[in-house]
């Protein structure tokens, strides 16, 4: 057979061993996730860190998992850990939630110049946005602009 044929059959078959494997990562991000889930809603915050930090490992850009890791730590006060999950949450996902967690997280961490762009941010991005919660967080983060500026 040609050198060149193999060459581009070698390629064709790495291509598509890869596209699996980023397939089969997908379905253990998801595993995971739903395991970091079950232990959440059953309050084991470290076992749901855990296994969404395992799916984090699968896929890097799991959102499910990014914005679980930014839920539990701000919930548990480690601002810095959440803003750092919300922020490759925000960069890789369209939701505008993320943008204006990330905002509260700078706030509660006394970043307000970070804090308000973050929230300039949001109200820019869900304007004409439909979703109720989306909504409510608008009227939240009016309210946050006009008490830090």
């Amino acid at each position: 057979m040609d050198p060149r044929k193999q060459a581009k059959r070698r390629k064709r078959l790495k291509i598509r061993q890869a596209a699996e494997q980023r397939k089969l990562d997908r379905q253990e991000a998801d595993y995971f996730h739903y395991l970091a889930m079950v232990d959440f809603s059953r309050g084991n915050a470290p076992g749901a860190l855990r296994n969404a930090k395992k799916a984090i490992g699968f896929d890097p850009h799991h959102g499910p998992s990014l914005d679980l890791l930014g839920r539990i730590y701000f919930e548990h006060g480690q601002y810095p850990d959440a803003a750092y999950y919300l922020r490759i949450l925000r960069k890789h996902h369209q939701n505008p939630i993320p943008i204006y967690n990330c905002g509260m997280a700078h706030m509660k961490m006394g970043r307000p110049e970070e804090a308000l762009a973050d929230l300039r941010e949001f109200l820019d991005v869900s304007k004409g946005s439909r979703d109720a919660q989306v909504a409510a967080l608008r009227d939240e983060a009016f309210y946050w602009c006009s008490q830090l500026t």
